[in-house]
């Protein structure tokens, strides 16, 4: 064998294990994409997939106060009624967060107010 024949053959051999990793590379790369979300029809179907309102009406749903009232009915479950009421009337809605450089404006007031009162016990100021 010659010169130029060993170099083919290395090339060849470069070449095709060079297309094998582009193959591969291009293979990793289909399966990461991700595919855009599509809408879809709303449906009567109830799925967690399917989160449409349209085909659920607000006779089908089940409110806490005729649950306690049923509960109330039975003896032994009588506890659970006024539990049921308790939180119902201690529910009340959270106030709005504030927003970030708001808060971290707070907090940079707070540390510095503790930073200010360790430096006078300690008698540096």
């Amino acid at each position: 064998m010659d010169d130029t024949s060993i170099l083919d053959d290395t090339e060849q051999y470069v070449s095709k294990s060079h297309s094998k990793l582009l193959e591969a590379v291009s293979q990793l790369d289909k399966g990461q994409r991700v595919k855009k979300v599509e809408r879809s029809e709303p449906t009567l179907e109830v799925s967690e997939f399917h989160l449409v309102k349209s085909g659920i009406s607000d006779q089908d749903t089940v409110h806490v106060q005729e649950i306690a009232r049923i509960l109330r009915k039975k003896g032994h479950h009588i506890e659970i009624a006024r539990n049921i009421e308790t939180a119902k009337k201690n529910i009340r809605v959270l106030p709005k967060p504030l927003e970030k450089p708001a808060a971290e404006r707070i907090k940079r007031i707070v540390g510095f107010e503790g930073t200010k009162k360790e430096l006078k016990k300690n008698g540096t100021q």
